[in-house]
């Protein structure tokens, strides 16, 4: 087995009224609307190795490569 690392940083710009807060389940959260929201992996394939193909989503690989998945953290932060 390959151990293999992936970083992901995503930056939003949210109205004013979405706040991070600490959930009850002890994980930080984005408060917006009236949802909770974290993030956690996904999985966009395609078939092809060539440039301007379409990513999708595909389920099957999706929980297949959860299963690989040794650890996950998410750190949701206000950037002031």
């Amino acid at each position: 087995m390959k151990k293999v690392t992936v970083n992901i940083a995503v930056e939003l710009e949210l109205p004013d009224d979405c706040d991070v807060i600490q959930h009850k389940d002890g994980i930080d959260a984005l408060k917006y609307k009236d949802k909770f929201c974290t993030f956690s992996t996904f999985c966009m394939t395609t078939a092809s190795n060539q440039a301007g193909v379409k990513w999708i989503g595909d389920q099957q690989v999706d929980s297949e490569i959860i299963e690989y998945v040794t650890s996950e953290q998410a750190a949701i932060r206000l950037v002031e």
